[in-house]
């Protein structure tokens, strides 16, 4: 690159072509930095969305559980309902 710069412009010198290509390079560094960041931010806020999301799923299945185990305890009721409601008929 620095040879092409010196190829291009022909009254540059060495020292202000070194110093384009430093800052060049300086700003490359910034930016992979920044780029390295923003990929760690995100990858961060995927781990919390996966857990939130196991979080939620286990709540839901946790709820469809309680909810058959109701469904249960309704029918054995309406069962021991029906079963006290022959024996008064019958008496």
């Amino acid at each position: 690159m620095l040879k092409a710069y010196l190829a291009t412009v022909p009254d540059a010198s060495y020292d202000e072509a070194a110093a384009m290509q430093a800052a060049f390079m300086r700003e490359n560094f910034e930016q992979y930095v920044a780029l390295e960041a923003q990929e760690e931010k995100l990858a961060s806020l995927g781990r919390l969305l996966t857990r939130a999301t196991v979080r939620e799923n286990a709540k839901l299945i946790e709820q469809s559980a309680q909810s058959q185990g109701l469904g249960e305890q309704e029918r054995a009721f309406e069962k021991a309902s029906q079963k006290l409601l022959r024996l008064e008929a019958q008496q």
